[in-house]
């Protein structure tokens, strides 16, 4: 994987944790 590819992913997965935290502060 080039250093494209793992920022790419680091990326996606900290949206996808925030997103996350978001549903369940909003649901809480």
């Amino acid at each position: 994987a080039t250093r494209y590819d793992k920022l790419a992913v680091r990326y996606a997965a900290t949206i996808h944790i925030a997103s996350i935290d978001h549903w369940l502060r909003r649901l809480s």
